[in-house]
């Protein structure tokens, strides 16, 4: 098969150099007085000639082919850039989105805890009041109850907020001595009437070994205790 590319312009460029030494050596002899030389070659001199030509042609067009499928792909490659900075600017754009969400959020949280307390507040010291007057036995019984209840939700209102806390990474533990028996005494006046209205019997069975005065956070402890306590009169 004919040689092809830089290969087939080398080899017309071969076959021009070889008509041209001969012709040079034709006219030479000629000069030289012999006569009867002639030249045969100048159908292969042009045809070489124009097969040249036709490659170096041939050579520039691929040439160009190729720029132009480089200049296409650096044009993508542009298009892609513009899109991922498209992109990066939507994800911060969400980003600041959320963090205005979050923040919009704990402010919330933050109004709504405040304006509980405040009934919250009025409601323990009026309890607390009540306590100091004459009652029956029964009655000081509810009003305790009213009042231990009435601290727990408002330990728990205070709560909604570690949301905010522990997404700003500020939640920390109380180490406060406590008592046991006023935490489990808590947890009975919150669970106790929705076990009695399933005609359940509560009971707590606290080993021997574990002390009433301890030292952490009674009021996530208690919280532990509602939600395995509620589930079982759930499910019970």
């Amino acid at each position: 098969p004919p040689p092809s590319g830089k290969l087939a312009i080398a080899s017309s460029i071969k076959s021009l150099q070889e008509s041209l030494r001969h012709l040079t050596w034709t006219t030479q002899q000629i000069a030289g007085g012999d006569y009867e030389q002639r030249v045969s070659f100048m159908g292969d001199f042009a045809e070489a000639f124009n097969s040249m030509a036709a490659q170096l042609k041939s050579s520039f067009e691929q040439r160009e082919s190729a720029n132009s499928a480089l200049r296409e792909q650096v044009e993508e490659l542009g298009k892609a850039r513009r899109a991922m900075l498209n992109i990066m600017e939507d994800l911060d754009a969400a980003r600041k989105e959320a963090d205005g969400a979050n923040k919009a959020k704990s402010d919330f949280l933050a109004r709504m805890s405040h304006e509980i307390r405040t009934p919250m507040n009025a409601i323990i010291g009026m309890s607390h009041l009540a306590l100091q007057t004459e009652l029956t036995a029964k009655q000081h019984d509810y009003v305790s109850k009213i009042q231990a209840a009435a601290h727990t939700l408002l330990g728990l209102i205070n709560d909604i907020l570690d949301f905010s806390k522990i997404e700003a990474g500020k939640m920390e533990m109380e180490r406060i001595p406590f008592s046991l028996d006023e935490v489990l005494s808590n947890l009975g006046n919150i669970v106790a009437i929705k076990a009695e209205e399933k005609g359940l019997e509560l009971f707590f069975n606290v080993r021997p070994d574990v002390p009433d005065a301890l030292i952490g956070d009674p009021l996530r402890l208690g919280q532990i205790f509602i939600n395995l306590v509620n589930n079982a009169v759930k499910f019970t």
